[in-house]
């Protein structure tokens, strides 16, 4: 029983199907790229004026005149495609809402003002405590920023509003920060210069690839100090996760 355990396993014979299968694939993907490399090196070379391992020169030569047709054609390509699509300044990428949006109303309008009683009036300047401070730089749009999501709460009914009476879009306010928060991460993950790499390749070699987006955390200094167990000033770090496109 002990002599069967140690058996040595039978070895793979050469003429079983599985192993030339196996051959030929292996054979076929390290020359699948061969042409498409070669193809790639004859493109650099043309962009940079040198010469391939195919032109010999004569006892009396030392060089012959290159004329860099391919830098021209490459460089001409490049410029029209980064003037097209960054003609605006910012990455190519807009979010729009559907025409029948989910979970979000289309329209919204104010609501009809009820009959109430005579009140008395309310101190125009407000005073401290009433719940209607307004923070230190605050604008006009950060207000109204998550009026999407809470119109209900400030006074709007879900719908189109009638001929001439004012009203809301939440959903196409909602695609916009959306949208910002989406330019605001790729900038940060440097997406418009690489992909301006991506296009150089995608002209000079005919092929480009961009791999991404990666997330990582990524520690910076949020410029401030706050006290330890023991009372010690420590510098604060905040963790926040980033992109990035290679």
């Amino acid at each position: 029983m002990h002599e069967e355990e140690h058996k040595p396993a039978e070895e793979v014979s050469e003429s079983k199907p599985i192993v030339g299968h196996i051959r030929e694939k292996f054979y076929q993907s390290e020359n699948s790229r061969l042409y498409d490399e070669k193809r790639w090196l004859q493109a650099y070379r043309n962009y940079r004026g040198l010469y391939g391992p195919e032109m010999v020169f004569r006892s009396n030569e030392k060089s012959r005149v290159f004329v860099k047709v391919t830098k021209t054609k490459v460089l001409a390509a490049f410029g029209q495609i980064i003037e097209v699509l960054f003609s605006s300044g910012k990455f190519p990428l807009g979010i729009n809402p559907t025409q029948v949006p989910e979970e979000m109303a289309e329209y919204a309008h104010l609501k009809p003002k009820q009959p109430q009683a005579p009140q008395q009036p309310q101190d125009p300047y407000g005073f401290k405590g009433d719940g209607r401070e307004i923070p230190p730089g605050a604008t006009a749009d950060m207000l109204m920023k998550n009026l999407a999501q809470e119109y209900e709460n400030v006074g709007f009914d879900e719908g189109p509003a009638n001929a001439g009476e004012p009203q809301i879009q939440p959903a196409e306010m909602a695609a916009k920060n959306l949208e910002k928060l989406m330019h605001d991460q790729l900038e940060e993950s440097s997406a418009i210069t690489v992909l301006r790499h991506v296009f150089f390749e995608q002209c000079l070699l005919g092929t480009g690839i961009l791999k991404g987006p990666f997330s990582f955390d990524h520690t910076y200094h949020a410029f401030d100090t706050a006290e330890d167990e023991e009372g010690n000033l420590t510098n604060i770090h905040v963790k926040k996760l980033r992109q990035y496109l290679k």
